[in-house]
């Protein structure tokens, strides 16, 4: 039992250090490129802005940018919530089995047609063999790194839009 702790720990120590190597990589080559100011280089917040203004690119439109930005960062998961639920994705089981727990298991959604009323309507059958008419939809919900992007969003509009207006 040991043993299995501490291989996580070398798993985790290693899945660490190359998520570290990456970064500074990244970090080093965004550098060489001037990204930071310090280095001449195609990203030299000097030279990019005067490549924006070369193409016509105002802060007015950077602020529309980052608008559209934030609320793609703000509602992608109501969008792909909506695809799920309409498509009958996410989906798992209302039945109750022998000891009156929830059956939770994936579902299959068919149409049939009512034998009363000939109307269209949908089944629910789970791998477990329960019918119903209704199953128990599983929405996506945002975790801390979305909420955080979004908030850095927000944060950015602010800024470029106090840029825009005051000054």
């Amino acid at each position: 039992m040991k043993e299995l702790n501490i291989q996580k720990n070398y798993y985790g120590l290693l899945n660490r250090l190359g998520i570290n190597m990456i970064v500074i990589g990244g970090s080093l080559i965004l550098y060489y490129l001037g990204f930071f100011g310090q280095v001449e280089g195609p990203l030299n917040p000097s030279s990019l802005g005067q490549s924006l203004a070369d193409l016509n690119i105002t802060k007015f439109h950077v602020f529309i940018a980052f608008i559209v930005l934030t609320v793609i960062t703000i509602s992608w998961n109501w969008v792909y919530n909506i695809i799920c639920h309409l498509n009958g994705w996410r989906l798992t089981c209302n039945g109750k089995n022998e000891e009156g727990e929830l059956c939770h298991s994936i579902v299959k959604r068919t149409k049939s047609i009512d034998k009363k009323t000939g109307a269209k309507m949908y089944q629910y059958i789970c791998t477990k063999g329960h019918t119903r008419l209704e199953a128990h939809f599983h929405p996506v919900q945002k975790g801390t790194f979305a909420n955080t992007v979004s908030a850095i969003m927000v944060v950015c509009c602010i800024i470029i839009w106090y840029a825009i207006y005051y000054q």
